[in-house]
């Protein structure tokens, strides 16, 4: 993964740049796995059946690391499930917070 970043041409405009230093701080990041259990919040995480650069077991991973995470699969999407799947994706979230929203 990190090859495939380094080869990609570089971004130039401060946004594309800041992401840029985000993504490779985080790969960078070896020890994230062992704060994954420390988290208490709730968290959604959202894979994506065929993503093959955060495949979903990676991502279950995560998220059963967490005390308070919920995996969801969303099925016959890949890496770009975001914008192929928007409506699967949205409903997911959605319900998650749904689930989460304060009772008035």
């Amino acid at each position: 993964m990190v090859t495939m970043l380094e080869a990609a041409p570089p971004w130039t405009n401060p946004g594309r740049l800041g992401q840029w230093s985000a993504d490779l701080s985080w790969l960078n990041d070896v020890q994230r796995v062992e704060r994954w259990p420390l988290l208490r919040q709730r968290c959604l995480t959202i894979a994506f059946e065929h993503d093959v650069a955060w495949p979903p077991e990676r991502v279950r991973e995560a998220a059963e690391a967490m005390p308070n995470a919920r995996f969801t699969m969303i099925p016959g999407a890949a890496h770009g499930g975001l914008l192929t799947h928007g409506d699967e994706v949205s409903k997911v979230i959605i319900g998650f917070l749904n689930e989460s929203a304060p009772t008035p």
